[in-house]
């Protein structure tokens, strides 16, 4: 499948079936809709449903154009994946003290979570430009949590100020 089609925004949730339809394959695509669902209706809760429309949105819209501007001037694209990471990422900034259970079993804080998830993507790039020399490498992260930082950047500042007082 062309990885840079524009018939991936109808296909986003297939995405994660690559070896077909099997019966695991539609296990693990029904689990992932779920959370998708679940962290999706918990933004669209905590900061309406408007907000989180203008947030899906600006997501989309920034992780398609990014897409279409690193294939076309760079020779690569944004992963669809990191709408389901700035979503993560802004329920994690919401609430960071909510526990949800890993693997169903092991109570984690959703700052841990964040932690673990974004320092995983932050060695694996780091590794990526340490092997490559290329600083094309920090493309893909950066404009696919841009939205994030448009959308939170305010108050992240503000934050950030009222700590250096």
């Amino acid at each position: 499948m062309n990885e840079g089609g524009v018939h991936n925004l109808i296909l986003y949730p297939f995405r994660f079936v690559a070896g077909g339809p099997t019966v695991s394959g539609a296990l693990w695509l029904l689990l992932l809709i779920y959370v998708f669902w679940l962290f999706s209706s918990q933004l669209e809760a905590e900061i309406g449903s408007a907000g989180f429309t203008g947030y899906a949105v600006i997501s989309i819209l920034i992780i398609l154009i990014g897409h279409l501007v690193g294939t076309g001037f760079l020779g690569r694209g944004i992963s669809p994946y990191f709408l389901d990471l700035v979503i993560l990422a802004a329920v994690c900034y919401l609430n960071p003290d909510q526990e949800i259970l890993l693997y169903f079993i092991i109570p984690v804080k959703m700052k841990w979570l964040a932690v673990l998830i974004f320092g995983f993507l932050g060695v694996t790039t780091l590794l990526n430009f340490s092997q490559t020399g290329s600083i094309l490498e920090f493309y893909e992260p950066v404009v696919g949590m841009l939205s994030f930082f448009v959308f939170f950047g305010s108050e992240l500042i503000a934050q950030a100020q009222r700590r250096m007082r």
